[in-house]
């Protein structure tokens, strides 16, 4: 087992900041629905929660990281904490020695302890929880990840992008009902693209064709904005196995005066189509700028108060041209258009709810719903139309 040091690991957690929030409420929010699913569905023996760049789970503010939130969640909820006695444990890892104990300690005023310094393995009772300190990219949580033989939910946040590859989020996400969130820190991907010294590390994220499409690409943007959109674009495409299944990005932006730029990315990667929508419902609730093809979190500044949630006419507009021209003549279920369409845009069901009623009003789509039990017209309403309702576009 490899064990280091980070010193700057440690700094980073004396203070909790804004967007380390919003970040942390991501994952803790999606837990207990992902839990939920996987509950219902799986016939395997256990679940398990990995986060393979823990931290302490606390702050020296006393503010609570992801892990402690992941903890709140199972509290605050009664009928998940009986489901979660019964088959979830949890693996934490974190390069540093002296933050895993921090966090067993942490852990520990949950009533949690069953605490193992070992890895992952089984037979084990139920809530067990794994502490290791390796330091990735590592064989060892590789092989470890590769044994696991039942549905996993990964987080992994490390300080750049060195550890994320898409070999790491395959063995994961390629398991039935597995799912991961991973951060990668734009400000450092966008030199590397051109950094020969780090190319390894940059193919391990975009692969050696998305790195060479990016690069040809690149030689074509005029602003900064469509840099990082043809990078976001390739990393989808990249992740989601050329659209095979779904990747969400969430942005983080920071500011000086009036300007604004992209600090990091939250990438949500997923093979069910449910997952993508519930995703998007969290991210939607807790961003505060939307553009077509991302969330984005802005830290509140009164300087850039202008900023809102752009779900503009012009925006609305450009999918009904492309669903009218897309669709001519098809009929197909809310559910399965509205997972086509999630690479192009964040609305969330509700949201592209409203746009195609639009569309119905003026006489381009038409909505079908089964009756009721009694034979009674079923209500029209974006959670009916998206569980058993179907599209036509005429």
């Amino acid at each position: 087992m490899k064990e280091g040091v980070n010193v700057k690991s440690q700094d980073f957690y004396m203070e909790q900041t804004d967007s380390s929030l919003v970040k942390s409420l991501i994952v803790s929010n999606y837990f207990d629905t992902w839990l939920n699913i996987v509950y219902g569905y799986t016939n395997k023996n256990f679940v398990i929660y990995v986060d393979l760049y823990c931290g302490p789970g606390e702050y020296e503010n006393s503010k609570k990281s992801t892990p402690a939130l992941i903890m709140d969640k199972l509290n605050s909820k009664e009928a998940l904490m009986k489901k979660a006695k019964n088959k979830l444990l949890f693996w934490f890892n974190d390069s540093n020695p002296i933050l895993t104990k921090k966090l067993t300690e942490c852990l520990q005023t949950y009533g949690l302890e069953n605490i193992k310094f070992d890895k992952p393995s089984v037979p084990c009772n139920p809530m067990t929880v794994f502490i290791t300190n390796y330091e990735l990219p590592s064989v060892e949580i590789e092989t470890l990840i590769r044994r696991l033989d039942f549905p996993i939910l990964a987080f992994l946040d490390p300080w750049g992008y060195k550890g994320i590859s898409k070999e790491l989020i395959d063995m994961i996400v390629n398991k039935p009902y597995s799912d991961c969130i991973f951060f990668f820190n734009y400000n450092r991907i966008r030199p590397a693209i051109e950094n020969e010294n780090v190319i390894e590390h940059v193919q391990k994220i975009l692969g050696s064709e998305g790195l060479k499409n990016v690069k040809e690409r690149l030689m074509m943007a005029t602003t900064q904005y469509q840099k990082e959109i043809i990078i976001l674009d390739e990393i989808i495409k990249y992740f989601s196995n050329n659209y095979r299944r779904y990747v969400v990005p969430f942005r983080f932006l920071t500011y000086t005066t009036q300007k604004q730029r992209t600090s990091h990315y939250i990438i949500f990667v997923t093979k069910n189509s449910t997952a993508q929508k519930v995703m998007k419902e969290i991210m939607s609730k807790l961003c505060s700028d939307t553009h077509e093809l991302h969330f984005s979190y802005i830290p509140p500044n009164p300087q850039l108060s202008f900023l809102g949630i752009d779900q503009s006419d012009e925006s609305k507009e450009k999918i009904k041209k492309r669903l009218l021209q897309t669709y001519a003549g098809k009929e197909l279920s809310f559910k399965e258009l509205y997972a086509k369409e999630g690479y192009y845009n964040v609305y969330t069901v509700d949201q592209y709810f409203d746009i195609l009623k639009d569309l119905e009003i003026e006489g381009k789509v038409v909505f079908s719903l089964p009756p009721t039990k009694k034979g009674n017209d079923r209500k029209l309403s974006a959670d009916n139309l998206y569980k058993m309702g179907k599209v036509k576009f005429v």
